[in-house]
C-alpha cells in the first residue's frame, strides 16, 4: 500500500514587483550578516504589531525577506560598518489584518532604503542582534537572529534510537531539459510489524525547507539557495504515521533549492536522516530536546540537465483581434494590445507597474475585492540587469501562494514566454518574457479569460 503526500510547490503567482533597485555587490562582504535569518524587533524605535513577523536575510550580494504582508528582495553592499540599501522591490498584495500592517510595512521598506550603517552585537540573552542606522546615526531598525537550520542541528542533542527498520529510496528521470521541473520522488518504507510515527522536518515530506540534499554538478557541490524554516517545538500534525509494510512518498522540484540552469551531469543525495521517529503514539509530539534522530541511508541518484529543445517559431500576427488598442511603454519600448474599453493607468500607484483593467479607474478604492466580470492586469518591466530567470526564481522561492500550472508558450512575435496559473488570493495568470533585453511580467486577476489574448501580443514597439 502506498500513501502519497501532496507536496505542492508554492510561489507567489500574481504578485507584481513594484520597484527594483539592484546595487553593485561589494567585494568585501560582512560574514556576520550572512547565513542568518534576522527577525525585526524595533522599527524607528517603536514596537511592532503582533501576529506578523518581519524578516531579513542576506545572501552574498542580495537580500530577501518578508515585510509582514509582502515578500521583498533586492541587493546590498556592505564594507566595514557601512551598509547600503538604496531600494527594494516587493510584491503587491493587500493585507487587511491586523490593523496597521500595511502602514508598518511601508515604513519598514522606507527604513531599509535609509540604511547607512550597521552593527552586529549580542543581545541580553547572548544571541546576535543586528542594529541598522541612518546617515544621522539614528537607529532605525533592530533585529535578532533567528535559528537557522545549521544552528538548529548544532544545538539539538543528536541522541539516536535503535533502528526502527525504515529505509528510503530516491527516484529521478535520466534527463531534464533546462528550465523544466526537476522532480525527485522520495519514498519511506516501513519494514516493521507496527506503525511508526515520523517527524517530517527536514525531509521531502514537507517539501524543501532546508539543505536536506547534497547536489553536485560535474563533481562540484552546489550551494543551497532555498528557504530555511524557523522551528519551535513540532505539532502533532507535523508527524506522519507509516503503517506496517507501507510506503509513504512525496515529490519535490529540486529547483526550489538549487540552481539547475546549467546543462551537465548531476548527482543528488539525501543527507539529513530523520529528525524524530517513534513507535509509541502517546509520545507524539515530542519537544525538540526529546527527539530521537535516526540515520537514513538512500542511494545517490544521478540525472542530466540538457539544453532546452528549440521552440517552434510562430508567425507574427500584424494586427491584434478586432476591438483592441495598442499601448506602448516609451521608456522601454515594450508594446502590447488591450481591449479598447479598458482603462490604462501609467504609472501605477506609488510609482508601480502599469495597470490595465476592464473597469472605470475610480471603481475600486481601498483594496476591495474585484467583482465578477472585472479584470485587473499589472504590467511590470524590470531593469535591464534583471533576467526572466531571476524573476521566476525569486517568485518560486516564496511560499505564500500555490502554482497550479506552468508551461512554455510562443508569443505572436515568435519570442518564448512562460505562462503560470495560480490559485492563492483568487485565480491569477502570469506571463514572463523578455522584450528589448528586459524582463517583462504581465499578471492578471479576476476574470482572466482575455488575459491570454493580451499576453501573446507583448513585443517591441516598432
Amino acid at each position: 500500500m502506498e500513501k502519497t503526500m501532496d507536496i505542492r510547490r508554492t510561489i507567489l503567482v500574481g504578485a507584481t514587483w513594484v520597484l527594483t533597485v539592484l546595487l553593485a555587490a561589494c567585494a568585501t562582504q560582512s560574514v556576520a550578516l550572512l547565513d542568518t535569518e534576522w527577525v525585526l524587533i524595533s522599527l524607528n524605535g517603536n514596537a511592532l504589531i503582533e501576529g506578523k513577523e518581519v524578516t531579513l536575510r542576506f545572501g552574498e550580494a542580495s537580500i530577501e525577506g518578508s515585510g509582514g504582508c509582502n515578500t521583498y528582495g533586492g541587493s546590498y553592499a556592505a564594507s566595514g560598518d557601512s551598509l547600503s540599501l538604496d531600494g527594494v522591490y516587493w510584491t503587491e498584495m493587500a493585507c487587511m489584518e491586523p490593523e496597521g500592517i500595511m502602514e508598518q510595512e511601508q515604513a519598514y521598506f522606507q527604513a531599509l532604503n535609509a540604511a547607512a550603517r550597521y552593527r552586529v552585537a549580542q543581545d541580553q540573552g547572548g544571541g546576535d542582534r543586528l542594529e541598522v542606522y541612518d546617515e544621522a546615526g539614528t537607529q532605525i531598525l533592530a533585529f535578532v537572529a533567528s535559528t537557522s537550520v545549521a544552528l538548529a542541528e548544532e544545538e539539538m542533542p543528536m541522541r539516536t534510537t535503535p533502528s526502527l527498520s525504515l529505509d528510503c529510496t530516491i527516484e529521478m528521470d535520466e534527463t531534464y531539459p533546462v528550465g523544466e521541473p526537476v522532480n525527485l520522488r522520495f519514498e519511506l518504507h516501513n519494514h516493521t510489524d507496527q506503525p511508526l510515527y515520523v517527524l517530517i522536518w527536514y525531509t521531502p515530506l514537507e517539501g524543501i525547507a532546508g539543505e536536506i540534499f547534497q547536489v553536485t554538478r560535474n563533481g562540484e557541490k552546489l550551494l543551497y539557495q532555498g528557504m530555511l524554516a524557523k522551528r519551535g517545538d513540532p505539532s502533532r500534525e507535523e508527524y506522519i504515521v507509516i503503517e506496517p509494510g507501507e510506503v509513504t512518498s512525496a515529490k519535490v522540484d529540486l529547483r526550489m533549492g538549487y540552481d539547475l540552469s546549467t546543462p551537465g551531469s548531476y548527482q543528488v543525495q539525501f543527507t539529513t536522516g530523520l529528525r524524530d521517529v517513534t513507535d509509541d503514539a502517546l509520545l507524539v509530539p515530542r519537544k525538540r530536546d526529546e527527539h530521537r534522530p535516526q540515520p537514513l541511508s538512500c542511494l545517490t541518484a544521478s540525472f542530466r540537465i540538457v539544453p532546452t529543445p528549440e521552440l517552434p517559431t510562430a508567425t507574427p500576427t500584424p494586427e491584434p483581434p478586432a476591438g483592441f488598442k495598442r499601448h506602448v511603454d516609451t521608456a522601454s519600448g515594450v508594446s502590447l494590445w488591450v481591449p479598447e474599453n479598458w482603462t490604462i493607468v501609467e504609472p501605477g500607484p506609488h510609482g508601480g507597474p502599469t495597470i490595465l483593467h476592464s473597469y472605470s479607474e475610480d471603481k475600486y478604492v481601498g483594496g476591495q475585492a474585484l467583482q465578477p466580470g472585472d479584470t485587473k492586469c499589472d504590467l511590470t518591466i524590470h531593469p535591464p540587469d534583471t533576467s526572466v530567470a531571476d524573476v521566476i526564481h525569486l517568485i518560486k522561492s516564496d511560499p505564500s501562494s500555490t502554482i497550479v500550472s506552468e508551461q512554455e508558450i510562443v508569443l505572436q512575435s515568435g519570442r518564448p514566454g512562460t505562462r503560470m496559473e495560480g490559485e492563492s488570493m483568487g485565480r491569477s495568470v502570469s506571463l514572463f518574457t523578455e522584450v528589448n533585453e528586459r524582463a517583462v511580467v504581465l499578471t492578471c486577476f479576476g476574470q482572466v479569460e482575455r488575459s491570454d489574448e493580451i499576453a501573446v501580443t507583448l513585443g517591441a514597439a516598432e
